[in-house]
């Protein structure tokens, strides 16, 4: 308990101190815990929506839904979306994974909360998963007053809010729309109804124009809204364009390990790039209500088995492996150590 404190107080202070957190989100060091779970999957994420009410120009969403057609712009229906939850359970109970283990995050290429069944969902998936997280996101243009006050307790353990950026300028630039006052508005009511209650929130930023002085103007203008239990991340803005190969010392990515994304169709894939490409046919490890919990998981080893042998195939293009090559190497040395590179199927 006393190390949990104390790391998170160093967190805390170097969160607090622009120069040490460009350190830490350069990758200089980190203080991020690397999960390497001996059973799998514990963190599972179910894409209820591919519709989206936002234009980010660094986003593949219009082109994969208006221009290329790759996928569809639809809602999952409620009655398909319990079937997946359902199937879910059988392959977490058929793992033998406790409850309190797992993850469900909903979110994928779409805005969660345009979702019409989305508080339905969570609850009857709380029924089925009591001790489970819940996650999810949004970036916040559609969340509303009676929105705010419906998320508040509503089975989420936390939720991660995407400001963008910090100025109404460079927030209609890259987001391409005039809805920066909006945003802040409703983050803003968000944090002051919610108080200390659940769920925890990430406020989320991109670092594109960040420098000491709007970082400071950054924090005075949110850290007192936020609890001792809520954050916030500044990250480097990564265009999903750029399926361009990427040079450099790779190893086996990190989400190989945990990491479950279902789609809109409830097709399968073991990380969250595959979500926002059209290039993920070699990813795909099947389908959750079509294939077998054995048929995922021997897919899923091959891919680990090429990750671990250097041949990255289309993962050769993701930035992922890049820019958290510390967190990778890590989790795979972890990995190694735990004896869990691949599933005995």
């Amino acid at each position: 308990m006393k190390n949990n404190l104390l790391l998170k107080n160093i967190k805390k202070a170097i969160k607090n101190n622009y120069f040490l957190y460009k350190l830490l989100s350069n990758d200089i060091f980190s203080l991020k815990p690397v999960a390497v779970p001996e059973k799998y999957p514990t963190d599972i994420s179910i894409e209820l929506t591919s519709l989206c009410n936002s234009k980010c120009t660094f986003c593949t969403h219009e082109k994969l839904v208006n221009i290329s057609k790759s996928k569809v712009a639809k809602h999952m229906e409620y009655d398909y979306a319990i079937t997946i939850i359902n199937k879910i359970r059988e392959l977490i109970d058929q793992q033998n994974i406790p409850d309190k283990d797992i993850r469900l995050a909903f979110n994928g290429l779409g805005e969660p909360l345009l979702y019409p069944h989305f508080f339905e969902v969570i609850e009857a998936s709380r029924k089925l998963f009591p001790e489970a997280r819940f996650s999810s996101n949004t970036n916040c243009i559609a969340l509303d007053e009676k929105t705010a006050e419906r998320l508040v307790n509503c089975g989420l353990n936390d939720i991660t809010l995407s400001l963008a950026f910090n100025d109404a300028q460079s927030y209609k630039k890259w987001i391409d729309l005039d809805r920066y006052d909006l945003v802040v508005k409703n983050i803003t009511y968000f944090l002051k109804t919610k108080g200390n209650r659940l769920p925890e929130v990430n406020l989320y930023i991109f670092d594109q124009y960040m420098n000491r002085n709007n970082f400071s103007a950054f924090m005075k203008q949110w850290r007192p809204l936020l609890n001792s239990n809520d954050s916030y991340h500044i990250r480097k803005l990564l265009s999903l364009f750029d399926w361009s190969y990427k040079p450099g010392i790779k190893y086996p990515c990190h989400e190989l390990w945990s990491l479950l994304i279902i789609d809109i169709n409830g097709h399968v894939y073991p990380c969250c790039p595959a979500i926002w490409t059209d290039k993920n046919e070699e990813l795909r490890l099947g389908h959750i209500l079509n294939d077998s919990t054995k048929t995922l998981l021997t897919n899923l080893n091959v891919i680990r088995e090429r990750h671990i042998n250097g041949d990255f195939g289309i993962c050769d293009c993701c930035s992922v492996l890049i820019d958290n090559k510390s967190l990778c190497k890590r989790a795979y040395s972890k990995a190694k150590k735990f004896d869990v590179l691949k599933f005995k199927v």
